[in-house]
């Protein structure tokens, strides 16, 4: 059982916000770069690709760029079972008008299976609605005093003069429905969306569902000849 929660991040100062905001940009621009590249065969769908073989756009931290690989194969894949569902439709409705009026011959003496369609280039994917996934090792939070907890985001750029990596901490709170989850575990990857200019944390909650046993439950009914009887063959009489 999985839950997700959105928290506000607008709490954060608007040093941090403009930092995340040029984050955010760089992360997009290089999500469209990979689908892109995807779409034209350029790049193959698979679940992972080493970094060497990811062609630099816009960020250079090969961790991102994997994981922003991952997320378009996840978007390219997800897209083309919806195409491929929208064009049976499609092809379900032209092949009853052809047989109905016995045309196309050569199109109704084909199966599906075998008509030649390229899903890649069929798929259109607004990239407004995509959010940024961090997972383990770009991510990692800390308790706050004036706020619930902060999270730490890695930069896809160094400190200023240095070689070190630059983070951000961003305050959040815990709104009260939110902590009903507390004692669920918390997923290490995250999402960010933007949503009216505005930047939200996405948490992901899991908890094992528990499955109820019904292997001791009877069935009783009333019935005429007998006064009852249950599930297990058993009948009482009055």
């Amino acid at each position: 059982m999985i839950r997700s929660l959105k928290f506000s991040l607008g709490k954060s100062n608007f040093n941090k916000l403009e930092k995340l905001e040029i984050f955010h940009e760089m992360y997009m621009e290089d999500l469209k770069f990979y689908i892109d590249l995807l779409k034209n065969e350029q790049l193959p769908i698979q679940n992972f690709l080493s970094s060497k073989l990811l062609p630099i756009n816009k960020i250079q931290n090969s961790k991102i760029r994997i994981s922003i690989y991952q997320q378009a194969v996840s978007i390219i894949r997800s897209n083309i079972n919806l195409t491929q569902k929208r064009v049976y439709k499609k092809y379900k409705k032209l092949y009853y008008k052809c047989s109905k009026e016995n045309k196309h011959r050569k199109f109704l003496d084909k199966h599906f299976k075998e008509l030649n369609i390229n899903y890649l280039k069929r798929i259109k994917i607004n990239i407004n609605k995509c959010s940024m996934i961090l997972g383990a090792g770009l991510v990692d939070f800390e308790e706050g005093k004036s706020f619930d907890e902060f999270i730490r985001i890695r930069l896809p750029w160094n400190k200023e003069n240095k070689k070190v990596g630059e983070t951000i901490n961003l305050p959040f709170n815990f709104y009260k429905y939110a902590k009903k989850y507390l004692n669920w575990n918390r997923r290490n990857t995250i999402s960010i969306t933007k949503q009216n200019n505005q930047f939200f944390l996405i948490l992901f909650f899991e908890k094992e569902e528990i499955k109820k046993n019904n292997k001791n439950v009877v069935g009783l009914d009333i019935g005429y000849n007998k006064l009852i009887s249950d599930s297990n063959g058993v009948h009482w009489r009055s």
